[in-house]
């Protein structure tokens, strides 16, 4: 890589550093008026022009440590340079062909494969470092950093279909499949596969949506219940006098979306296969990664009466599974609690928080997954998916052991409590 490369990634960096540090303080549930972005707080000493710049900036905003705590300048200022050497590490490492094994790196051209594969690992970095951070301080992973992240994903797919993770078939160096170690069925670029398509637009969409969910009163009373949780959501103030209820801004945005959403998938399926080829894959990819996320909580509130994992580590995977594909979200996904316990031993040293949250877990782990990738597809991935609808069994079947194991500590806990 050149020095002049090197440069544009190092100040690129730091530009999109800034505004991760401005995500971290402006979009958990506890917003702070922290950093040069956010409204001052009035004791607050005036701002200067130099405190936007990355890293240096915070040096002189040290003045604000009365305020915020001592040292609370030195995280953001780690964010930001973290960040420009982890961009011109992400470029090293594709330019230097580490994403393929030895000997297929020649046969790449950097302006159609490794330049937008370059985009999107900086892009995957910034948003899960921005999601970590906020998921450690606060339990939370804001939607504004998944949905957005997840149509970047699909906008890349789309026209960067090679932006997805390189694999070698046949001798040639192609992106990830969605039924990969296989070639694509016929039937994927018909009306069936666009069908699949607008259907996985539809329920993301759908999951998003402010709602109320019961199956209290059985499926279909429970399914009429939330829709109209949807179209007509409960009143938040008591009153008398009758009023609308009109639905919440959110469903509305939500809604607008999942139009715009599946006009564009049926262009793409309309106007070129190369790119509708990269668009499913990313499709099915967010589908793979949110509902094995999704079982995992449900099978924890039936065994458990409480959910394992929050919503928020649902969309983190369905991101994930966007940018990468489902076979890497799935892998990712029995990665993470390996990932786990660097993280928890960081976190316990760090914060001295007992809690523990998993979206860490799910980006050091894709983090992993990206730094491995050809040792790990062709050693044992490779494989694993060839084994076509045994592996979903095998899913399915871990999943209801889990389930079991989790009812038997649920037992065992009540009954150690109870006695």
């Amino acid at each position: 890589m050149t020095a002049g490369c090197i440069a544009i990634l190092l100040l690129a960096g730091l530009a999109v550093g800034t505004q991760v540090n401005r995500a971290i303080y402006g979009l958990g549930w506890q917003r702070r008026p922290v950093g040069p972005w956010a409204i001052p707080a009035p004791q607050a000493p005036a701002r200067r022009w130099f405190d936007f710049l990355p890293v240096t900036g915070w040096l002189g905003l040290r003045r604000e440590s009365t305020l915020y705590g001592r040292g609370y300048w030195i995280r953001p200022l780690l964010v930001e340079l973290g960040l420009a050497i982890a961009f011109v590490g992400v470029g090293c490492w594709i330019t230097a062909g580490r994403l393929l094994p030895a000997g297929e790196f020649a046969s790449l051209p950097w302006s159609t494969v490794l330049a937008p594969q370059l985009v999107a690992g900086c892009l995957l970095l910034a948003l899960l470092t921005a999601a970590t951070v906020i998921d450690l301080d606060q339990q939370v992973i804001p939607d504004q950093i998944t949905i957005s992240g997840t149509l970047l994903a699909l906008l890349l797919a789309t026209f960067y279909p090679l932006a997805r993770l390189p694999i070698v078939v046949g001798g040639t160096v192609t992106g990830l499949l969605p039924t990969s170690p296989y070639l694509p069925p016929d039937w994927l670029f018909g009306i069936r596969g666009l069908l699949y398509g607008l259907a996985i637009h539809a329920l993301w969409c759908l999951a998003l949506m402010p709602k109320t969910c019961t199956l209290r009163y059985g499926f279909w009373r429970g399914a009429k219940y939330m829709l109209a949780s949807i179209i007509r959501p409960a009143r938040t103030t008591r009153s008398d006098r009758p009023r609308d209820r009109w639905p919440h801004p959110a469903a509305n945005r939500l809604a607008l979306l999942a139009t715009v959403g599946w006009l564009a998938i049926s262009c793409c399926w309309l106007c070129d296969k190369t790119a509708w080829l990269g668009l499913f894959t990313a499709l099915l990819g967010l589908a793979g990664g949110g509902a094995i996320v999704w079982i995992v909580r449900v099978v924890s509130r039936l065994s458990l009466g409480r959910e394992a994992m929050g919503f928020g580590d649902v969309t983190l995977l369905a991101m994930i599974g966007a940018f990468l594909g489902w076979q890497p979200a799935l892998l990712i996904f029995f990665m993470a609690p390996l990932a786990g316990v660097l993280v928890a031993l960081l976190q316990t040293i760090v914060t001295r928080k007992a809690e523990m949250a998993f979206g860490p877990y799910l980006s050091l782990a894709a983090v992993g997954l990206l730094v491995s990738w050809p040792r790990l597809w062709n050693g044992y991935a490779n494989d694993l998916f060839a084994m076509g609808w045994v592996l979903p069994g095998l899913v399915l079947a871990g999943t209801c052991l889990m389930g079991g194991m989790l009812m038997f500590w649920r037992l065992l806990t009540g009954g150690s409590e109870a006695s």
